[in-house]
């Protein structure tokens, strides 16, 4: 579970980097071909903010099952 959440959220930082990259830095038409009609970047700020979530999940769940392992 915990690497399935990682996966997916480092994935979604990536593609959404990618995205914001070609929105900010590509001409016109590459950027109207690549990265969709507009130059918005909120949905990009969200989806790195939903797979931050998605990060911060996943390092929890690692440490609550590091502490449910370890003898008291």
């Amino acid at each position: 579970m915990v690497l399935i959440l990682r996966v997916v959220g480092w994935f979604g930082i990536t593609a959404s980097a990618f995205n914001a990259g070609f929105k900010l830095f590509a001409d016109a038409e590459t950027a109207l071909r690549y990265a969709g009609p507009g130059r918005d970047l909120d949905i990009n700020i969200s989806v790195v903010a939903f797979c931050l979530i998605f990060l911060a999940l996943a390092s929890i769940l690692s440490e609550v099952r590091r502490s449910n392992l370890t003898p008291k």
